[in-house]
């Protein structure tokens, strides 16, 4: 299958799963109403390290996702500045980026690559993602987002017995039939980049939701539809296309932003997919216009959707939180009823806390302990702590956790000379017996350590994710 290639790429790789944990902190002075548990969120911070402070409590729960990113025009001026392990690649991307420089599509994709990670770990199973984009991008994003090492679960083949209306699903390279069950492949796809179209759909939703779904056979195969149960709804991109832009609402509001998006579209996105007390999370978020949107679907449907925003700049009390405090609240002297009188409801502001590193943990007075690190990374990973039974003792490849469709191993000693020596290293042997025991175990592999001498395609090929540990405990003494 072909591979979406980029500069720094294999530095980004795995860049989300060892991101700092940083704690949320919450604002009272900024916020707007009593602050539950539950309550809406306007995180100030960079939104890498914001989306990994929000999963352990978000993950797979988040309904919609809508983001804003860079259209990387040339005109933003905007730097890339996660702090990547390879001293290299972080100088090489930390430049402004402008029209002149001719990498700057390599350094969006750099800065896209774990973000879209860390959203599709905070998405639901049924969660949808919109994303606004123009030509400058727009290729490059579709490639990210269909790409093999991001959506490999939603390539599969389908069974169908047209009997029992019973289904079935193998892998797109198993040769395996069912007897009485038709073949479903998926589209094959002519774009030059990719084998196949994806499914729309996972196993696990067309097994549970097939009474939502319409089989109609064409010759000798089959064909699948979503049925449609509301006749009188009009296609969502007609709705989208006949959106106007000129509203002028933060003009209303007394804010000012360059080309906010509107209101309406925002609403029109949001209401398609999130209803009743459905999250939606917004990672560039701007003027916040993805606020006003759920809290006015909640005030035409009396609904009790969530939002969070995330963003980064130092407009997010000024400009995004002071947007929805008054949308909340209400514009005295305002012609629109619903505007004067405000919408209601609340939010927490927060800002990020310290980090609790692993760079911080690693270059202590002392090096962690085994378990104590094996700990930090589950956790940095996966949002899931290191509570009873989490973590098992290291075999000789240092498997420490298993989760159902992945194995986490760590090679690690406290103690520099071994970590500096080949014995700290992921090498071609040792990949092969993880990716062995991967494939015996139908699942994958990621693998901490402070170094590799095996190429991030071989390991790909074998499964595996490779996460390099700071790159000062391999340099040379």
């Amino acid at each position: 299958m072909p591979h979406l290639e980029f500069k720094g790429k294999y530095s980004v790789y795995s860049h989300h799963l060892t991101v700092p944990h940083h704690p949320l902190v919450p604002d009272p002075a900024r916020s707007v109403g009593p602050m539950p548990d539950d309550d809406n969120l306007i995180v100030h911070g960079d939104n890498l390290l914001a989306l990994k402070a929000l999963l352990p409590r978000y993950a797979e729960r988040v309904k919609c996702v809508y983001i804003d990113p860079p259209y990387n025009t040339g005109n933003e001026k905007w730097a890339y500045n996660d702090n990547v392990n390879s001293p290299q690649i972080r100088a090489w991307l930390n430049a402004v980026v402008d029209r002149e420089d001719l990498e700057r599509h390599d350094k969006w994709l750099c800065m896209m690559w774990p973000r879209l990670h860390l959203l599709r770990g905070l998405l639901a199973d049924d969660g949808v993602i919109f994303v606004s984009i123009d030509d400058n991008e727009a290729a490059h994003l579709r490639m990210l987002m269909d790409n093999e090492d991001s959506a490999p679960t939603m390539v599969f083949n389908i069974h169908y017995h047209p009997g029992t209306g019973e289904f079935r699903f193998t892998d797109i390279d198993s040769a395996q039939r069912h007897e009485g069950f038709a073949l479903i492949p998926p589209k094959r796809n002519n774009d030059g980049a990719h084998l196949y179209h994806v499914w729309r759909w996972s196993r696990e939703k067309i097994a549970n939701e097939s009474y939502n779904l319409h089989i109609e056979k064409h010759g000798e195969s089959y064909r699948i539809y979503t049925k449609i149960r509301d006749f009188t709804s009009t296609a969502l991109k007609d709705l989208v296309t006949n959106i106007s832009s000129s509203d002028n609402m933060l003009g209303k509001l007394g804010v000012q932003f360059p080309t906010p998006k509107p209101v309406d579209l925002l609403k029109v996105l949001v209401g398609s997919v999130a209803s009743d007390d459905d999250l939606v999370l917004d990672s560039f978020a701007g003027s916040g216009t993805t606020a006003h949107a759920v809290l006015a679907l909640n005030k035409e449907d009396a609904g009790a959707r969530r939002f969070i925003l995330v963003e980064c700049e130092d407009y997010a009390d000024a400009t995004t939180a002071e947007r929805v405090r008054r949308v909340i609240r209400g514009v005295p002297g305002a012609r629109d009823a619903a505007l004067r009188d405000g919408l209601g409801g609340s939010f927490t502001y927060m800002e990020l806390g310290e980090a609790i590193g692993l760079e911080e943990m690693i270059r202590g007075e002392a090096l962690p302990s085994y378990e104590s690190l094996a700990a930090y990374l589950l956790y940095a990973a996966t949002g899931a702590s290191a509570g009873s039974g989490r973590l098992a003792p290291p075999d000789d490849l240092g498997l420490f956790h298993q989760t159902e469709k992945v194995n986490y191993h760590l090679l690690w000693k406290p103690d520099e000379e071994w970590l500096r020596s080949v014995d700290a290293v992921l090498n071609s042997e040792r990949a092969e017996r993880v990716g062995a025991r991967c494939r015996a175990e139908g699942r994958k592999a990621v693998v901490f350590a402070p170094a590799k001498y095996i190429g991030q395609r071989d390991l790909s090929d074998l499964g595996i994710t490779f996460c390099q540990l700071p790159y000062d405990l391999h340099r040379e003494g």
